[in-house]
């Protein structure tokens, strides 16, 4: 693979001007770039039946915020930095729905707490676009959550979170300096204040919007950036140097009165951000609205380098050059020793809207100590009204060097979502205790379609509850790889049955309340899900090797169909 391409500033609708970072700049594309309108563009039509559909996305064109909460990203290693994107069109409203559209990776600390985060920063004004109220940020963050608190749903799982973040945005009024801190007092934090919190903030910043001061910044200037926590007094501090800030100005929170007065940190016993209260790391992009209409339009690209950890409340050292030498990130993957997406690597991958549909890229690297597996893909907001999900996909690239094991070294695309609740005791919202999810998948490494049933056994993990008897016919009979294939999932809400087929083929229902021939496990139905999603998923997995090896899943997605 070659340098990693970047979305410069997303201003094309159908075919998007792609650049390459060159050292730690982003350069701006040439004229003519993406174009405006795309109308000179045709988008695919669907083969497949879409009698008594809907169509959702034909993804020919950016990706709307009242359609997915998922953005248009893409994340990898370019010149010797990290460059993540994050792009969204019509924005939810963050204020009322608590969405953000975001593209972080967080540090990987084997169990140790994360006390200090420190990492150069640079925003090209050449990659950064918004209109109405959106804004847009590159950030550092650190996280704290009682663990009882951290459920299944990343959108929804805020309950009792503190955070720091400190880095560059534009809200409109050109690229500023911000320091922002909360913690959430809803599960998804719409509701988010200060209270409790003693704060100091140098001179030269103002108030800029919720829980948030800003100070002017420049872009294409280099800003260094440190988010910490001292252990001993359990202060929050942060540092931005650089531009006009020279040699730094710094800031702290002090939490302790929240803390003290909250039960559930409390129980947790004496500083505990210092203990089991650390939760994460980051690095990375974000794009929402803070207006209670929504509907801005947002992208940024950004660069981030020569980052330094600090560990257990020791001195911040070097974590990651980027280089692609001596065991940092590079040339063009993110290391999964050191950086991580939820439960997944971070090596690399990207989505991006172009003439023929939306493309797909993941990547990843096999590891030494562990497997590894890379899932992307995207997000459908309003989860809840959505029991059918139809859409086409090319699996263009199916490249995996890894040695095989079964369940371990894959290839796929798939269609999943989370559709009701078998009642569990001790479910709640936003758990996946007890949720139940049906998964259509795409191998290309096997050439096969099938579906897997699990059901939540945490509030966190799932565990497989289907039978081995779970091969769906591919319909066209075309092998997987370089052929468009049409998957359907569908969840009857009065049979409670699920239904999966692939190209018009045969269609196999499968009844999950029951142990029968698909099923080990039967899981009763009880109610809606705790943790409603629908996504639509591409993915590679290695098991673990000492011999290096490389997988790489490309796909070309459209013509996505639902109904009710």
């Amino acid at each position: 693979m070659g340098s990693l391409q970047i979305l410069n500033g997303f201003r094309g609708r159908c075919a998007l001007a792609l650049c390459a970072a060159v050292a730690f700049v982003l350069a701006a594309c040439g004229g003519g770039g993406g174009g405006g309108g795309g109308s000179s563009v045709v988008c695919p039509s669907t083969a497949a039946s879409t009698v008594g559909l809907t169509l959702l996305d034909s993804l020919c064109g950016s990706l709307s915020g009242a359609k997915w909460s998922s953005p248009l990203t893409n994340l990898g290693v370019s010149g010797g930095a990290m460059v993540a994107s994050s792009q969204i069109s019509n924005a939810e409203s963050n204020t009322v729905d608590g969405v953000v559209y975001q593209t972080l990776v967080s540090v990987v600390h084997g169990g140790q707490r994360v006390s200090t985060l420190k990492a150069d920063i640079n925003v090209p004004q050449s990659a950064v676009s918004r209109t109405g109220t959106a804004e847009v940020r590159a950030v550092l963050r650190l996280l704290y959550q009682p663990p009882n608190d951290r459920l299944f749903l990343s959108s929804a799982n805020n309950l009792n979170s503190i955070v720091l973040e400190v880095g560059l945005r534009d809200a409109g009024n050109g690229l500023e300096a911000l320091r922002n801190t909360r913690h959430c007092d809803t599960l998804n934090c719409t509701t988010r204040t200060q209270t409790g919190m003693t704060i100091t903030d140098p001179g030269g910043f103002t108030a800029g919007g919720i829980n948030t001061i800003v100070a002017p910044a420049a872009y294409d200037t280099t800003y260094t950036v440190t988010v910490s926590l001292n252990e001993t007094t359990g202060i929050l501090a942060w540092t931005i140097a650089g531009g006009t800030f020279g040699g730094g100005v710094s800031g702290t929170v002090d939490p302790a009165a929240y803390l003290a007065g909250n039960a559930t940190w409390a129980a947790l016993g004496a500083n505990p951000l210092a203990t089991s209260g650390f939760f994460n790391a980051q690095a990375g992009t974000r794009v929402f609205d803070l207006s209670v209409a929504g509907g801005g339009d947002g992208s940024i690209t950004a660069g981030f380098k020569n980052v330094q950890v600090g560990f257990n409340n020791g001195a911040a050292t070097a974590f990651d050059d980027f280089s692609g030498v001596g065991g940092n990130s590079g040339p063009t993957e993110l290391s999964s020793a050191k950086w991580a997406q939820g439960p997944n690597v971070a090596s690399s991958f990207s989505t991006l809207s172009s003439g023929g549909g939306l493309s797909g890229h993941v990547q990843a690297t096999n590891s030494a100590t562990a497997l590894v597996q890379n899932f992307q893909g995207l997000t459908f907001n309003n989860p809840s009204t959505i029991n059918t999900i139809q859409a086409d996909v090319n699996m263009a690239t199916c490249s995996n060097t890894a040695a095989f094991v079964a369940g371990q070294k894959f290839n796929r695309f798939d269609v999943r979502g989370i559709f009701y609740n078998d009642g569990t005791a001790g479910n709640a919202p936003s758990s996946a205790l007890g949720d139940v999810r049906a998964i259509l998948i795409l191998d290309c490494q096997l050439n096969t379609a099938f579906f897997i049933i699990q059901r939540g056994t945490s509030a966190t993990a799932f565990t497989t509850i289907s039978s081995a008897s779970n091969g769906v016919p591919i319909g066209s009979g075309a092998p997987v790889a370089g052929n468009t294939h049409t998957l359907k999932l569908s969840w009857d809400t009065t049979a409670h049955t699920f239904t999966f087929q692939v190209d018009g083929g045969t269609a196999i229902t499968v009844d999950p309340k029951t142990v029968n021939v698909r099923m080990t496990t039967a899981a009763p139905f009880s109610a809606g899900p705790n943790s409603p999603q629908r996504q639509i998923l591409w993915s590679v997995s290695m098991p673990l090797s000492a011999t290096p090896a490389t997988a790489t899943t490309d796909v070309t997605l459209s013509n996505v169909y639902t109904a009710p």
